[in-house]
């Protein structure tokens, strides 16, 4: 169904607001590999080449990068160290300490070559795309502030958040006709997430790789859903300027485009009789994607004589682990699995910078058992067509990917992978499976997921706020915290939360008096 612009501008400001709020709640530099990631952003401010990854054995590689001037000194200033180092110690910031931390930064920024970095760096093995727009606006806009660079990168990274709540929303459409309905399902499903949201509020590219994968998962849907549509010349081109671009995003999106190719292709050929016909089409979605991806896959292959880039060890040292270690002590082990797919999911990664509850089990059981009712139950009603193989294939080599990649990292270095973030890319396809039964439930179940996804979104932010700052949320919105926080971002935050708020009870409360009769999906 035709999506309108008025219906794209909500869901695109919701999920912003989302990206928004994480943006002022987490402290700089707080964020998963947040220094490296704006290490590249740098970068790639005076580089035309994105910065290569120093190749070494497994074990022996510190995960190293190389900070400008600028950005060692916002580090230090902002106590990122202290906290990694303290991680029971929340910060006790004066008004004081605040201004003469932002005043040292601007005017160590304003140095000659403060804002250069270096170009060893961990994460040099993903693709500019999410980089080079961050480091071309700073440099048009002339922002040399590293305090202003960094809010300026996070502030892209919720655009992206933004987009991938439309492209999310479309996915939606292929089942849900109402669109108030649509929009709180799309929504609430990204409320259960938190560190989904989180991500979309620091600097990082992970946002990039999970938009991309929603929209190849939305087009292979299109495709399946629309295949008399399918046949057009411009389609075809689309397809493979998509396909192009998600090649420059990260590995993620490489699994999602594999299993959805062959899915888009078996559609054409049921759709276009003649042979002619289909190799053209072929032709048509192969050269642009050819053309767009071509640049880094030769770029990598000439560097690492591989068309993927090598992974990034750690430097830990220690005993290799075998299939039987790995079997027992990971994919047997309920503790690591709830570990990995619920707390990781909800408060990030369980480091030092974002502790998550530990005496909380409970509340992971019960996410845990959610996630599998809902995805239960969109797998029993209705009958099995191409959209729900294309999902589970999806979820099944996604998740299979992940685990063998596991197990090689575990065999040369002994120490985990995985994160519960590296699952996002899957979010398309689980979503799609759990709205089948939504659609089937009552309003008032519809109502709970995005009630019950606000509350959890809320507890989490609350505990983010207490873990540095020792304040609530409601202190937070009130502007009572002292952060190490422009006071732009401070305000755009606080209203992006007040939208949050006010949207949340206002969508719960719509799909509590709605019914849904039809869906396109049945």
């Amino acid at each position: 169904m035709a999506i309108s612009w008025r219906e794209r501008f909500t869901i695109f400001l919701l999920f912003f607001a989302l990206g928004a709020v994480w943006m002022g709640v987490m402290p700089l530099w707080q964020g998963p590999d947040e220094p490296a990631h704006f290490s590249y952003v740098q970068y790639m401010e005076y580089h035309p080449l994105p910065p290569a990854q120093v190749v070494v054995a497994a074990g022996k590689s510190p995960w190293q990068f190389s900070p400008s001037a600028a950005e060692l000194a916002s580090i230090n200033d902002t106590e990122r160290n202290v906290i990694l180092s303290n991680p029971e110690v929340p910060l006790a910031i004066t008004p004081r300490d605040r201004q003469q931390a932002l005043s040292n930064v601007a005017r160590i920024s304003r140095n000659p070559g403060a804002n250069s970095a270096g170009s060893q760096n961990y994460v040099a093995i993903y693709p500019p795309l999410y980089y080079q727009p961050i480091a071309w606006l700073l440099r048009v806009l002339h922002v040399t502030d590293v305090t202003a660079q960094a809010y300026g990168a996070r502030l892209v990274t919720a655009i992206w958040l933004g987009i991938a709540g439309i492209v999310w929303d479309i996915v939606m459409s292929f089942a849900v006709r109402l669109a108030r309905v649509r929009i709180g399902l799309t929504l609430g499903f990204a409320l259960l997430v938190p560190t989904f949201q989180m991500l979309g509020g620091v600097i990082s590219n992970d946002m990039a790789a999970d938009t991309a994968s929603l929209a190849i998962f939305a087009a292979t849907l299109w495709a399946l859903k629309r295949p008399a549509r399918l046949a057009s010349g411009w389609v075809a081109v689309g397809y493979g300027v998509l396909a192009g671009l998600s090649i420059w995003t990260k590995e993620e999106a490489y699994i999602v485009l594999l299993v959805a190719i062959p899915f888009v292709i078996y559609q054409l050929w049921a759709s276009l009789p003649e042979i002619y016909q289909r190799v053209m089409w072929l032709l048509k979605a192969s050269i642009p994607a050819a053309l767009i991806a071509g640049p880094w896959l030769l770029l990598t292959w000439a560097r690492y004589h591989s068309l993927l880039p090598p992974l990034t060890y750690q430097g830990l040292g220690s005993d290799p682990r075998n299939l039987s270690w790995l079997i027992h002590s990971e994919l047997l082990n309920g503790s690591f699995e709830r570990n990995l797919m619920v707390v990781q999911t909800t408060f990030g990664i369980d480091f030092p910078w974002w502790a998550p509850w530990h005496n909380a089990m409970g509340i992971y059981n019960a996410l845990m058992g959610m996630w599998v009712v809902l995805i239960g139950s969109g797998l029993v009603v209705g009958r099995f067509r191409q959209d729900r193989w294309l999902s589970l294939t999806l979820i099944a080599v996604g998740v299979f990917i992940l685990w063998v990649v596991e197990w090689q990292y575990t065999q040369a270095t002994g120490a985990s992978f995985l994160q519960g973030r590296y699952f996002f890319f899957l979010l398309g396809p689980v979503s799609w499976i759990g709205v089948q039964g939504l659609l089937r439930a009552p309003g008032w179940v519809r109502s709970l997921l995005v009630l019950i996804g606000f509350g959890l979104t809320v507890a989490v932010l609350n505990h983010t706020l207490w873990r540095y700052y020792h304040a609530s949320l409601f202190s937070f919105l009130l502007g009572k915290v002292v952060m190490f926080t422009p006071n732009w971002v401070y305000s755009v935050s606080r209203l992006a939360l007040v939208i949050l708020i006010g949207s949340a009870f206002w969508l719960g409360t719509q799909m509590l008096k709605t019914q849904i009769t039809e869906t396109d999906s049945q």
